[in-house]
C-alpha cells in the first residue's frame, strides 16, 4: 500500500529550483562555451543551455529512449515560469522529471553489471587550498561517520532495475549478496514526507542471487511517472529491528539508521503497466 498524491508545495519548488542550479553549475564547470553562464529570471531566451543539459543528462548520458519515456523536460517558457513565478505550479510529470535531472544517477552498464559509482562534479580548482583543505576534513569525518552506521559493502548488489527504468506496479528486484540468508527491499516515492515501505523478504539462494516483487505507486494511475528509489539492505536496525518481532512493521519515517550492508539508491520512474 502507498500513500496518496500530495500537492507540490512552496518547499518543493525551491528544492527544484536549487537543485537544478546546482546540477547545471557541474555543466558549465566542465564546458562553459556549451553552457554558459545565466540569470535564472523571466527571459524565457536565457534557459536554451539548461534544455540541451536536461537531454544530455537524460539521453546521452544516462542513455534513456527519447521517445518511450515518462519524461517531460520543461520549455523554455516553462523554466522561465519555475525560476520567476511563485504562483507557478508545475505539475506532477515536470516536477519529477527535475527531480531525476539533479538526483545523479549511477552510469547504466550493459549486459547486467552492476551500477557503478555516481558521476561527480569537481569545481574544487575554483577554491582558495586553505578552503580546500577545510572541505577535505568535513569529508573525511563525514565518511567516517557513515563507514561506522551503513556500510556500503560491495558484497550486496542491485542487476535490476538500474536508474532510469521505467517499471511497472509491480516490478521484480534482483540482485546479488554473500554472507547472508535474506535481503530486505525499500521503496521510497521521491518527495518530502513520503514514507518507505519494506517490501516481502527476499531469500539469498545457494548462489549467491535473490530476487523479489516489490510495490512501486498505489494500485491505480496516480503513480504513474513519479520516481521511486529503491535501496537493498542487509540486517537493516534502529527502527527497523521492528522487522524482526512479532509486530513485523512494514512502513518507516526514514531509511535505515544501521545496517550491515546497503546499496545506494536506484532511482526509477513508474510506468503505467501494473507487471
Amino acid at each position: 500500500m502507498q500513500p496518496t498524491d500530495k500537492p507540490i508545495t512552496k518547499v518543493d519548488i525551491n528544492v527544484l529550483r536549487e537543485g537544478i542550479k546546482s546540477q547545471y553549475a557541474c555543466y558549465h564547470a566542465l564546458n562553459r562555451d556549451k553552457y554558459p553562464a545565466f540569470v535564472f529570471n523571466s527571459n524565457r531566451a536565457n534557459y536554451g543551455p539548461l534544455r540541451v543539459s536536461f537531454e544530455e543528462e537524460f539521453f546521452e548520458k544516462r542513455q534513456i529512449d527519447r521517445r518511450n519515456n515518462y519524461l517531460h523536460i520543461p520549455s523554455v517558457n516553462t523554466f522561465a515560469q519555475l525560476f520567476s513565478n511563485d504562483k507557478y505550479i508545475p505539475s506532477r510529470k515536470i516536477s519529477n522529471t527535475c527531480r531525476l535531472y539533479f538526483q545523479t544517477a549511477p552510469e547504466l552498464i550493459i549486459n547486467g553489471a552492476a551500477p557503478t559509482a555516481k558521476r561527480l562534479c569537481h569545481k574544487q580548482a575554483q577554491l582558495k587550498p586553505i578552503t580546500v583543505g577545510i572541505i577535505t576534513f568535513i569529508c573525511l569525518l563525514i565518511a567516517y561517520w557513515l563507514l561506522k552506521s551503513i556500510a556500503y559493502a560491495s558484497d550486496l548488489v542491485v542487476l535490476s532495475p538500474i536508474s532510469g527504468q521505467v517499471v511497472p506496479r509491480l516490478p521484480l528486484i534482483e540482485g546479488r549478496a554473500t554472507n547472508t540468508n535474506v535481503v530486505f527491499v525499500v521503496v521510497h516515492r521521491v518527495g518530502e514526507g513520503e514514507l518507505f515501505y519494506v517490501q516481502d523478504p527476499a531469500a539469498v539462494q545457494t548462489n549467491g542471487t535473490w530476487q523479489t516483487t516489490a510495490y512501486v505507486g498505489v494500485a491505480d494511475h496516480r503513480s504513474d511517472g513519479a520516481a521511486f528509489e529503491i535501496r537493498a539492505f542487509v540486517r537493516p536496525g534502529g527502527s527497523y529491528k521492528e522487522l524482526y518481532n512479532e509486530k513485523q512493521r512494514y512502513v518507516y519515517d526514514s531509511w535505515p539508521e544501521t545496517a550491515e550492508a546497503a546499496t545506494e539508491p536506484i532511482i526509477v520512474v513508474r510506468g503505467p503497466k501494473q507487471r
